[in-house]
């Protein structure tokens, strides 16, 4: 699938890929976690689009990449939570997308995801929401500080080096960043892997999700995400009860990130549709773990809430 450039309405660029046929049963949008490229679903998509195929079912697959990420322009203005929901709101115009609209969203993608399902009810069908980070304070605040972590490391990186983009020369800082926090601090990974250390196939690993995206990005993002403002965002945040009946969660129980205990509070006192737990995982098991994928898969394209 060959990606588009689209031209958002403040000037900034992204890149989308929008699969699609004739006369589908519904649309599925796939939105990322922090910092990763669409390739995050490679395994889940192709798990799905083999079981839609069997079942005899036709879906149309619209795949989205921030604004910014990717080999497109830097950003001209700083990152923002509803720029986001924007940005998504505008393709769905574009490509003329409607009927039964299901997003998938990881991490970050999650909460855009709930918060485009209460904003757009009409456009929104139904959230399968993997790592999902709520819109709940103890979360927010667990998760700003894990930025927050990310951000101090990088700290000299993304100031002495501002054109850079991510690529082969310039990924072993923000590699190592991410070892440093999602692996070391944030995971129950076996030791063996702890143990090994830090190498380059970690960090060739890191690039295929982040691969050309500009350093000024990163920092834009981080900005955004670890200021006071998404703690207000969320504080002023006023959902209705009933957008809850339409959402679905996965998540680990060894989940760091999002802590299980938390998302699992949230989720009971507001009555999610169906909350599932996904015993010994963790925040991004979702990339590589073949039977999570087919579990979501067949989730996903069951009859919608």
């Amino acid at each position: 699938m060959q990606g588009k450039v689209f031209p958002t309405r403040d000037g900034d660029q992204l890149v989308y890929t929008f699969a699609s046929g004739s006369k589908p049963d519904a649309t599925i949008i796939f939105l990322n976690g922090s910092f990763f490229n669409h390739h995050q679903w490679d395994l889940l998509f192709s798990r799905l689009s083999r079981k839609a195929r069997e079942q005899g079912k036709n879906f149309d697959y619209l795949f989205i990449d921030y604004r910014g990420f990717g080999n497109v322009a830097p950003l001209s203005h700083p990152f923002t939570f509803d720029a986001i929901q924007e940005d998504v709101l505008d393709l769905l115009d574009t490509e003329h997308v409607g009927g039964d609209v299901r997003i998938v969203g990881s991490s970050l993608g999650s909460l855009v995801g709930l918060s485009l399902l209460d904003r757009e009810p009409s456009k929104i069908s139904s959230l399968f929401a993997y790592g999902f980070v709520p819109p709940a304070m103890p979360v927010i605040q667990h998760v700003r500080e894990v930025f927050t972590r990310v951000k101090a490391q990088l700290a000299t990186f993304l100031s002495s080096m501002p054109p850079a983009r991510m690529d082969e020369a310039t990924i072993t800082p923000f590699a190592k960043a991410m070892w440093d926090t999602f692996v070391l601090r944030y995971s129950r990974t076996v030791a063996a892997i702890k143990a090994r250390g830090y190498n380059d196939a970690y960090a060739t690993y890191i690039l295929k999700y982040m691969k050309g995206t500009p350093a000024t990005t990163i920092a834009s993002f981080l900005d955004f995400f670890t200021s006071e403002s998404i703690v207000e965002m969320i504080g002023k945040a006023r959902f209705s009860p009933s957008l809850f009946k339409k959402v679905t969660v996965f998540h680990g129980t060894d989940d760091l990130i999002a802590p299980f205990p938390d998302v699992k509070a949230f989720c009971d006192a507001v009555q999610v549709h169906q909350f599932l737990a996904l015993q010994g995982k963790g925040h991004t098991d979702i990339i590589l773990d073949g039977s999570l994928c087919d579990a979501i898969a067949a989730t996903v394209l069951a009859d919608r809430p």
